[in-house]
């Protein structure tokens, strides 16, 4: 059944980001008549009444439904981690009551019991817009090539603009700090410029310590960076991947279209030449949601509203490293 929320959900992506019936069915599984009613709904609640015309028949699990939600409402008191699972809960029926049931029936039963008695709040995700040379993202990931003809893994620093989705790909041997930051300067060059504000995850080389909300007390070396550049680092809370969820996608599409099967390279420098080439090419796709323009018209728009605000980036350069003092 469908809720108030579906239907505001629905009506913002028609009214406020123009989405079409046929997009919005496809990219949201909605059925094109529930979207046809949200459009039409007159505010009321009249939309969402339904009534069973005839109560639902259970032979076989009907005498356990009581059973099955004290189960779920006492789990509400307990931790997380320690609450029934739907298998937990056909095990339990069949030990101690004698249910000759399978297995999926209780399973099914149990989903719908869940929404009954304990539903989980429901989390609403409305698309995002950018402004020009507003936002980046960051994000690392993992894949295996074969350099010099050794199976090699190498670490993948990925930066995607919000704006126009220019991606930026980068082999590097590890995700020390040395290659967190050389990465960093390097896609600032290959974008031509720095974007406001940047979202990481809280990986080790840029947070020191977790804070209060959304505080983060960043690593010396990192904040230095931060200074040279001046953009606004931003932290993503954590298990929150779709608070990323541009590079989050980049990181899998370069894996699978780049990277599948694993190439083989004489070096990181001749692998990181094709990545290049590949992301290059990336300029000549349409952007999705922006009609016939593509992702380099949609950049060269954006590299004019860097927060540099069109100047050349600094012309030394932070440099990537970390430093130390030696002992006498």
């Amino acid at each position: 059944m469908r809720t108030v929320a579906d239907y505001e959900f629905i009506r913002r992506l028609h009214v406020e980001h123009g989405l079409s019936i046929r997009e919005i069915s496809r990219q949201y599984h909605h059925s094109r008549r529930t979207i046809r009613d949200a459009l039409a709904w007159d505010g009321s609640g009249a939309a969402f009444k339904y009534e069973r015309r005839k109560p639902a028949v259970r032979p076989k699990t009907g005498c356990y439904v009581t059973i099955i939600d004290t189960w779920l409402i006492a789990d509400q008191k307990e931790h997380p981690k320690q609450r029934h699972t739907a298998k937990r809960i056909w095990e339990r029926l069949r030990d101690e009551y004698g249910a000759d049931v399978a297995e999926p029936t209780v399973r099914r039963l149990v989903a719908q019991r869940r929404m009954e008695v304990a539903p989980k709040p429901r989390q609403v995700f409305l698309m995002l817009t950018f402004q020009p040379g507003d936002l980046a993202q960051v994000d690392w990931g993992e894949a295996w090539v074969w350099v010099d003809g050794i199976r090699t893994k190498v670490y993948l620093f990925c930066m995607r603009l919000g704006y126009s989705t220019a991606p930026f790909v980068m082999a590097f041997p590890s995700m020390r700090i040395e290659c967190f930051l050389a990465g960093l300067v390097l896609a600032f060059a290959y974008f031509g410029g720095v974007p406001r504000h940047i979202i990481f995850d809280n990986l080790s080389s840029a947070v020191k310590r977790i804070l209060r909300g959304h505080r983060r007390e960043l690593t010396s070396r990192f904040q230095q960076l931060v200074a040279y550049y001046l953009f606004q680092p931003e932290f993503a809370n954590p298990a929150a991947g779709w608070e990323k969820g541009l590079v989050e996608g980049l990181v899998g599409y370069a894996r699978r279209n780049f990277l599948v099967p694993g190439p083989k390279v004489a070096s990181l420098t001749e692998l990181n030449d094709y990545l290049q080439s590949k992301t290059l090419a990336q300029r000549e796709h349409r952007a999705a949601e922006r009609g016939e323009r593509t992702v380099g018209e949609l950049w060269r728009e954006e590299a004019a509203h860097f927060q540099t605000e069109g100047c050349p980036l600094p012309r030394s350069g932070a440099g990537p490293c970390s430093l130390r003092t030696l002992g006498g």
